[in-house]
């Protein structure tokens, strides 16, 4: 069974600059990585917060057997 992770990177643009100007990665990639190194043939859509989040399109979240999201400097 492959399965599908949903991974909503929540920096904004901003914060993704901020990482990339110190030589960091960005958290989606860092996410996708990681669920990769248990689960090497699943299916990982990134979705990078741009002011709301955009699924890929046709996909529901109910598509996705997990949704991750990453930390951020956005606050709630």
């Amino acid at each position: 069974m492959t399965l599908r992770f949903l991974v909503l990177d929540a920096y904004d643009d901003a914060g993704r600059k901020a990482l990339a100007g110190v030589g960091a990665r960005d958290a989606g990639s860092l996410y996708r990585d990681a669920i990769r190194t248990t689960e090497p043939d699943a299916t990982i859509d990134v979705v990078p917060f741009t002011g709301r989040f955009e699924l890929p399109s046709g996909n529901a979240v109910s598509d996705y057997d997990a949704v991750v999201w990453t930390g951020s400097n956005l606050t709630v």
